[in-house]
């Protein structure tokens, strides 16, 4: 059967047996809840880990150590810059290593979508949930059926021509059976809602899950799956179109400049440059993608290259902070469903002496990491 590590750690673990064609056993169906050790709800890649067991770092590879694009030029490196007159003013290259472990990240989730959103994937399966549901929804109505005879039968021994000291013992045997066969079917079904409904919510709660975690997911994965070259391009076609409306020209790839013949010195025009780049604003040459903000400042200095990949990070998280509450959320029910499962499941272990043999039997355990319960942001 399954493990099923679920949002909120809270884990279901239901195995289901076959007993003879007349009393199908339901041998084992834990229930073991994992509450988180974190004081807050998880994000949206810590509840992809707790649902389905896939790691995913989306977080950590929007936030690289060495930014998106370094104003340095490895010696035979590629890039891109500006120059004139012999003489390169600001060269950038990009952190390929960056943008690589950004891609990796984003695929991961991208390449288990639509199982996530069908509900199974890894540890997640929503089908075994379901199949709890209909054994232990059978086992219930074949006690009830079988109560219903029970009664038919003594009641009929009881009026009928049987009546007597013999029949009498009978029917106090048949009475004593029913007791016990309504124990039994009472423990999966009374007090409302009952075992077969708890695991039924349990299924659509971890269903959702999948369906709205994919759902939020894809309203987002263009601008995650295109990133950062989305942004770098975004970056360089607008700081092309600031040098067009100065008279510069534009920014070529790093190979054109050193390639290019000097030019003829010319300080006027050299000091012109210099003014142009030192005074960069990215407002003036149209907006940058949606999320981004502005950059301004000297193009041949650090702190503007540092400004452009703060943009990047600054769009990406944008979109990661859209999946986080949908995850919180759906987590949070997923919790709550779970914990009625759970609390079923107890009682069903603590009566479990009072049951007999072929019957359904439930072990249950709880396994808390001891902590409060998640709260919706």
């Amino acid at each position: 059967m399954p493990r099923l590590f679920l949002p909120a750690r809270v884990a279901t673990e239901l195995a289901v047996k076959q007993g003879t064609p007349s009393m199908p056993t339901l041998s084992r169906a834990r229930v073991a809840n994992r509450v988180l050790a974190e004081r807050t709800a998880p994000d949206f890649q810590h509840a992809v880990k707790l649902v389905t067991g896939q790691d995913i770092d989306l977080r950590g590879a929007a936030t690289p150590g060495g930014g998106w694009l370094s104003p340095a030029v490895p010696a035979g490196g590629t890039g891109w810059g500006y120059a004139g007159f012999g003489r390169l003013f600001f060269g950038v290259s990009r952190n390929e290593k960056a943008c690589t472990d950004w891609h990796d990240a984003a695929w991961v989730y991208e390449n288990i979508d639509h199982e996530v959103s069908s509900g199974r994937f890894g540890l997640m399966d929503v089908q075994r949930l379901r199949d709890a549901e209909a054994v232990t929804s059978r086992q219930a109505d074949r006690l009830s059926a079988m109560l219903d005879e029970i009664k038919r039968v003594a009641n009929k021994m009881e009026t009928g021509s049987l009546a007597g000291s013999a029949a009498s013992m009978i029917v106090a045997k048949l009475r004593e059976l029913g007791r016990d066969v309504n124990v039994q079917r009472n423990m999966l079904v009374e007090p409302a809602p009952g075992v077969p409904s708890v695991l039924h919510c349990a299924a659509e709660a971890l269903a959702e899950l999948g369906r709205q975690l994919s759902y939020i997911w894809w309203e987002s994965n263009q601008v995650l799956l295109n990133a950062p070259n989305y942004e770098i391009d975004a970056i360089r076609y607008n700081i092309d179109s600031y040098l067009s409306m100065n008279d510069l020209g534009q920014t070529a790839d790093i190979p054109l400049l050193l390639a290019s013949p000097s030019d003829v010195s010319d300080a006027a025009q050299i000091g012109k440059i210099r003014e142009v780049l030192g005074r960069y604003d990215s407002t003036l040459a149209g907006a940058l993608p949606a999320g981004m903000g502005s950059i301004i400042g000297d193009l041949t200095q650090q702190p503007v290259w540092a400004a452009a990949n703060a943009a990047i990070t600054r769009r990406i998280t944008a979109e990661l902070d859209k999946l986080d509450p949908v995850a919180r959320l759906q987590t949070e029910k997923v919790r709550a469903a779970y914990e009625a499962a759970a609390h079923w499941m107890t009682n069903l272990r603590t009566s479990r002496g009072r049951m007999l043999d072929p019957t359904p039997v439930f072990a249950i355990r709880d396994r808390f990491a001891g902590t409060t319960a998640s709260q919706v942001p």
